[in-house]
């Protein structure tokens, strides 16, 4: 089927600069490099090792915006892959909301990834509950927006939040909510503006397939997409499963009109990995 392209609206192209431009050495001196490559926004992960003035300040000499932060995902000790859905971990999670929103304000950051950990269903659904209520009540108090993206377990093995909910999988079979929080029914239950979607495309496939209808679906809950290349999380150019050709003008076809988040591996150098941009007809 052949796609149009929306020319008012065409897609806006972030760097992940947690996945791409390590060439340049630390996270604060990928600002920069970004820059240099022709992006005007980047994404990242918590900037730990620096404090948010260290970082605010590579932001401004670059002049480049920060579109999203993943929230502090916790030391070591916890795992380091977020605190949400951890019985017990209630008051490191407030601490580290707290913590990332002031990141957010020195970053003049309008979107916080809130990372759920790894916990079974059974042990973490409440805690998750509770905790992004309370984390959707505080950012809005800010003018900020909770995001929650579902990881497959190809990416992270035991991460909490996994699941989409009602969505459309391989099968055409609807994927069974039960009773713990999948991220569709816990963002339309909640119903706050302060608490959306997070879309990676490689996680979506991974997850669930069905990657247009279930687009359809996810789109009017989403505040964010993110894209790589399955199954080895590359850049769109390289072969995979995922045809961006027709995945990216379906996005613009869909009415998506935020920030794509580059969140792949480069298989090449990262400037060099950008190649699809000019390719598929777009510009960063």
């Amino acid at each position: 089927m052949l796609i149009t392209r929306i020319l008012k609206m065409p897609l806006k192209f972030a760097s992940n600069i947690s996945f791409m431009f390590k060439e340049a050495g630390d996270i604060h001196l990928r600002y920069a490099a970004a820059k240099k490559a022709g992006f005007e926004a980047v994404e990242s992960a918590f900037p730990a090792g620096f404090t948010a003035d260290e970082i605010q300040k590579a932001k401004e000499a670059s002049g480049m915006q920060q579109v999203l932060l993943n929230i502090f995902p916790g030391d070591s000790e916890d795992g380091a892959k977020g605190l949400a859905a951890i019985p017990g971990a209630e008051k490191k999670f407030r601490d580290s909301l707290e913590m990332s929103i002031q990141y957010c304000k020195s970053l003049h950051c309008k979107k916080l990834h809130i990372m759920s950990g790894v916990a079974t269903r059974e042990a973490g659904a409440d805690t998750y509950e509770r905790n992004i209520r309370l984390a959707a009540d505080r950012l809005s108090q800010e003018g900020i927006v909770g995001l929650i993206e579902p990881i497959s377990p190809q990416a992270v093995p035991g991460y909490f939040l996994n699941d989409y909910g009602y969505v459309r999988c391989r099968d055409r079979s609807f994927s069974p909510i039960g009773w713990h929080p999948t991220a569709l029914d816990l963002v339309k239950r909640i119903d706050s503006e302060s608490l959306r979607l997070q879309v990676d495309l490689f996680h979506l496939q991974n997850i669930a397939g069905n990657i247009t209808n279930n687009l359809k679906e996810l789109l009017p809950y989403t505040g964010h997409v993110q894209l790589a290349q399955p199954p080895h999380r590359h850049e769109p150019g390289v072969p995979g499963e995922l045809d961006f050709g027709y995945v990216l003008p379906l996005l613009e076809q869909l009415g998506y009109s935020g920030w794509v988040g580059c969140e792949y591996v480069p298989s090449t150098s990262s400037e060099e990995s950008l190649s699809w941009v000019r390719r598929l007809g777009y510009s960063l």
